[in-house]
Formats: structure tokens, C-alpha cells, sequence
């Protein structure tokens, strides 16, 4: 008898290839909630649905009912974000983000415990302005690049309860935080001339640990509900503060660097959708999210310079908790094609107070369709998803007195997910 059989082979195969593939991103605003073409293609919701390894994320009890003793899916979302200030006529500089994430699941071990990994990334941020904009004072390049090594477990009951799963397990997030801004040194002591203008450079990374849970229930052919939550998250980040082009008015040396640290809180989440399939080529399902921004207040840079001419700083966001609703419905599969679309808004957790430049995020509405193809074991997938960021009116203190980022906001993001799956 062979010491590993084929199936186990291919199993650490694809656990090797999933580990070297990269989830570090930034994107259009804070998160980025679609992390596969299959799901996005139905508006995003797909908790209590969850039939390929995205289960690992969007429900981790759905990996209990993946028939395959094996099942791997990657995806690559590609995003392109444009945000203006029409009042004041300036806008975020042309950026694309490419966005990969992986998932392997596996209940070779025992037909009842299945076990999933799975690396993306749904949170971070990325937007640049020209240096001579208004908000180039706050940040005219700000970046939060995050990857989520998710490990979870499932149970599914057997006979005859074998219609209910739970499932959960432990997140190992790494987080960087990259920002760069115009600064008036003059602006930095008492009795420094002003419009003496250099650049500040904050760069800084760290991990963070949190868990998550889930339940999916498949009691009727037809029906079948999901519940999801993941838990808070707290990045601790290190690293320096960096000033460049010091005139010789104010310092004899052109640039210092001090070492810096900061802190992130990404929110607890709570999902849970319906999804109910009368017939065996239709689908259709809902979701509701709630995400608790509350916890998320002010961003603090703390930077060690004992000469006390550099200050700490802190950015002000006091995020409210959101919701997120989702409906998204699917024809097919007709000789191997599915047709999939879907609507979702989502409620913005920046208050006006607050709003800045860095997160010029608003309530969204996000429309999608899709096109799936399977061919024995193998499925692709692809979606479009128009996110029409809502006009926002802006008139706060944001910036004050060095600059204001006020008057009407807009934005509009162009997304496309392709996606792979194969089930041993």
C-alpha cells in the first residue's frame, strides 16, 4: 500500500501553489468585499449559497457540504477607481489594482470535518492626487495594503441532521500603511517662516490575530440559511517617519527620519442570508451585513523624535456602523453556461465631520453580472461589477488652516473578477 495515495498528493500540491500566491492589495476606499467572481456575480451574496472553497470566506461552515474531498479556487480582481472633487476640479490620479486571493479546502481526513485555507485580502486602501491639489496636505498618496491567512474547520451533523454544518476557526492578518504628503515646515514650530514646503513620508507594517465563526443550514432542497461573523481586528503597526527637503532656514540637515507606530481596527462583521432554489437551473438569494466601524476612531502616528521638534499626529475618522444589503440571482447551468446578476448597497460608515481625501467614500450602489462555465470538474467565472459612488457634499474642517478638501464629491469604479475552481 502506498504511503500517500494521488488524491493527497494533489492536496499538498495545491496547498503549496495557494501559499505562493500573493493577497496583498490596496483598492478603491476602505474594503473591498467581493473576494470571488462567483459570488460577485450574484451581488455578493452568497453566505448562505457557499458551494465552492470562497466558502473558507464567505460562510466557513458551507465547506462541510463541498462533495469534493479536494476543492481550490483563485480569483483576480481588477479595479479601477476614479473619485473628484467637482467643485474645487481636482480628482485621484489613474490607478489600477490588481487583487488575487486563493482558497483550498479538503475533508479527505473525515467526510463529516472538513478543514480550509484561504489568502485575501478585504481590507485596504490606495488613492493619489497631484502634488499641487488640495489634498496634497492631508495625503496625496495614501496606501493600506492587508493580506488574511484564514484557517477554518466545518463540521456537518450525520444521519439524519446531516442538513446542518458549523464552522470557524483563526485569522493571521498582515497589514502596511504608506502615506506621503506636502508639509509647510513652518507650520511645524513657532516662530518658523511658513510656505517653507517639503515632504513627510509615514511608512509602517504589522500583524493582527482574530477568529470567525459560521452556520449553514440545507434543510429543503429549496431552502437553505447562513450566518457568518468575523471578529475585530487590531493591526499594531511599526516603523519611521520620514521628512525630506528641510531648508537650511529651519534645520541644518535636509531630511530625518524618526522611528514611528500606529494603529488600525478593522470592524466585527455579521452576516447572514437566504438563498432559495426552487428548480434546479434558478437561484436566487439575499444577504444583510452589519459592520461595526464604531471602534474605529482616529488613526495615531506616534513619532519618537526626542528633539520634540516633530509631532505625533492623529487623522480623525469616527466611523459609524454600517449595513450592507445584497440580492443577486442565477440562471443556469444550460449546457455548462450560468447567467448571474445582482444589486447591493452599501452604507458608507465615513460621517461628513470627518470626511477627508484619504477615504472619500460615500453610500454606494454597486451592480454586477456574470457568466459561468463548467466543464466536468472545472468551473471559470467572470463578473462586472459598476459601483456608482453617491454625490456627497462635503463642508467640514478637515484640513484646517493649511488646506479644505470641501465641496461635492463623486466617484465611479469599474471592477472585473475572473475566477477558477476544480474539485478532485
Amino acid at each position: 500500500m502506498p504511503i500517500v495515495n494521488k488524491n493527497q498528493i494533489r492536496f499538498y500540491a495545491a496547498i503549496v501553489i495557494a501559499l505562493f500566491i500573493p493577497a496583498i492589495a490596496s483598492a478603491q476606499a476602505f474594503r473591498n468585499p467581493p473576494q470571488d467572481a462567483r459570488a460577485a456575480g450574484m451581488g455578493n451574496a452568497f453566505t448562505a449559497r457557499a458551494d465552492n472553497a470562497s466558502a473558507v470566506y464567505y460562510n466557513p461552515a458551507g465547506i462541510a457540504f463541498l462533495e469534493s474531498p479536494i476543492a481550490v479556487t483563485g480569483n483576480l480582481s481588477i479595479i479601477n477607481p476614479r473619485y473628484k472633487n467637482t467643485t474645487q476640479e481636482f480628482r485621484t490620479e489613474k490607478r489600477d489594482f490588481y487583487i488575487p486571493d486563493a482558497f483550498i479546502t479538503t475533508n479527505l481526513l473525515n467526510k463529516y470535518l472538513s478543514f480550509g485555507y484561504g489568502a485575501f485580502s478585504e481590507y485596504g486602501l490606495g488613492n493619489s492626487y497631484p502634488k499641487d491639489s488640495p489634498a496634497a496636505p492631508l495625503a496625496y498618496f495614501s496606501s493600506l495594503q492587508t493580506v488574511d491567512n484564514r484557517f477554518t474547520w466545518a463540521l456537518r451533523a450525520p444521519k439524519p441532521l446531516d442538513w446542518a454544518a458549523i464552522g470557524g476557526g483563526f485569522d493571521l492578518l498582515y497589514g502596511q500603511t504608506r502615506t506621503k504628503s506636502v508639509t509647510d515646515f513652518g507650520a511645524l514650530a513657532t516662530g518658523l517662516p511658513t510656505g517653507e514646503l517639503g515632504r513627510a513620508r509615514f511608512t509602517a507594517d504589522g500583524h493582527a490575530f482574530g477568529w470567525h465563526l459560521g452556520a449553514l443550514i440545507k434543510a429543503k432542497r429549496m431552502h437553505s440559511a447562513g450566518i457568518s461573523f468575523a471578529s475585530q481586528m487590531d493591526i499594531n503597526e511599526r516603523g519611521n517617519f520620514r521628512l525630506a527637503g528641510i531648508p537650511p532656514s529651519i534645520a541644518p540637515v535636509p531630511e530625518l527620519s524618526f522611528p514611528a507606530t500606529t494603529k488600525f481596527v478593522l470592524p466585527a462583521k455579521i452576516t447572514a442570508g437566504y438563498n432559495f432554489k426552487p428548480v434546479d437551473w434558478f437561484q436566487v438569494e439575499c444577504d444583510l451585513t452589519w459592520l461595526k466601524f464604531s471602534k474605529f476612531k482616529n488613526v495615531a502616528i506616534n513619532v519618537d523624535d526626542p528633539t520634540g521638534f516633530v509631532p505625533s499626529q492623529t487623522i480623525n475618522f469616527d466611523f459609524t456602523n454600517s449595513w450592507i444589503w445584497a440580492l443577486g440571482a442565477e440562471l443556469g447551468p444550460f449546457k455548462g453556461f450560468s447567467l448571474r446578476g445582482g444589486w447591493s448597497y452599501i452604507e458608507t460608515p465615513v460621517p461628513g465631520s470627518t470626511f477627508n481625501s484619504m477615504i472619500p467614500d460615500s453610500d454606494r450602489n454597486v451592480a454586477t453580472v456574470g457568466l459561468g462555465y463548467k466543464y466536468k470538474n472545472l468551473s471559470l467565472d467572470v463578473c462586472y461589477a459598476a459601483v456608482v459612488v453617491n454625490k456627497r457634499k462635503v463642508n467640514n474642517t478637515v484640513g484646517f488652516p493649511f488646506t479644505s478638501i470641501n465641496g461635492t464629491w463623486k466617484g465611479f469604479i469599474n471592477q472585473i473578477l475572473m475566477g477558477a475552481s476544480y474539485a478532485l
